[in-house]
């Protein structure tokens, strides 16, 4: 009889345990989404001091970086909004149709786009906008700086041959940091 109330408690234990383990592993892996949204914003603010782009700009004295869809991101790069920076301020918009991600600098194009990417791209291509995202294979598909972790660590990877067909310059330390780097000339390296 002990042993059985021992086994019924050692169970309710056991499923207590169980229960706690769920919800902290849930906890963690909010928070790496979180911290891991954390970093692409980041990584979208400091990429703006490696970019120069042709002139004139769609408005001089404001920096729009933009979100397309809906991504955690976003609340991310709120603290962003009207900051003000050497030459104006950055606006943080969130453009609802294509003919308003042609007034951003900087567009980082959620995964809830991923089956309207090709079209996206199209429809960016060869205008001064650099396009990030977190699309598997998005520089493999023509977008310029994609999101991708190596090792529980978020990495760059960059189209060179897009951003330069753009108008746009990338900085030779943004090329440096990246973990893949895709070009005309060699298809990509690292």
């Amino acid at each position: 009889m002990l042993r059985r109330n021992f086994n019924f408690t050692a169970m309710r234990l056991s499923a207590c345990f169980l229960v706690v383990l769920g919800v902290m592993l849930a906890v963690s892996g909010t928070a790496c989404a979180s911290q891991e949204n954390s970093i692409k914003a980041a990584y979208l603010y400091q990429i703006t001091q490696f970019v120069e782009w042709p002139e004139p700009r769609p408005s001089p004295d404001a920096f729009h970086l933009c979100v397309f869809g809906v991504d955690q991101i976003s609340n991310k790069l709120a603290p962003l909004h009207m900051r003000e920076e050497e030459g104006g301020h950055i606006e943080v918009l969130f453009p609802t149709n294509l003919i308003d991600t042609l007034n951003c600098e900087i567009i980082y194009i959620s995964k809830e786009k991923a089956q309207a990417l090709s079209s996206i791209l199209k429809a960016l291509q060869n205008k001064p906008v650099v396009t990030v995202s977190s699309i598997k294979d998005f520089v493999k598909s023509g977008g310029m700086i994609g999101f991708t972790i190596i090792n529980n660590t978020v990495r760059l990877e960059i189209n060179h041959s897009a951003a330069i067909r753009a108008g746009i310059y990338l900085n030779a330390k943004l090329l440096e940091i990246a973990s893949f780097v895709m070009n005309s000339q060699s298809g990509g390296k690292r």
